[in-house]
């Protein structure tokens, strides 16, 4: 029996970069979620984004970039140092 209007769903692999048959999904899933963490401490601390990137040794653009999901341009060791320099105040030296 058949239901009207009924959509078949597929199970994901939890991870939407392979889901999507992208390249490298396994990295690309780590910094989409270092990005968010990154977002979610900035957002928390109510650090301006001028401000943020200074201590992440960014420029500010470069901040907004990450903030968009934009990504392409940071390595996972960038990204991890960023939100560790973040998460301590410590602007890179």
């Amino acid at each position: 029996m058949s239901v009207r209007g009924a959509t078949s769903r597929a199970c994901g692999s939890g991870n939407v970069f392979e889901d999507l048959g992208l390249p490298n999904p396994e990295e690309r899933l780590a910094k989409a979620r270092l990005a968010s963490k990154i977002a979610a401490v900035i957002e928390r601390s109510g650090e301006p984004h001028i401000s943020a990137a200074r201590i992440m040794g960014i420029e500010e653009r470069g901040l907004a970039q990450l903030l968009r999901g934009r990504l392409r341009q940071f390595g996972l060791a960038e990204l991890q140092a960023m939100l560790e320099r973040l998460v301590d105040g410590t602007p890179d030296p």
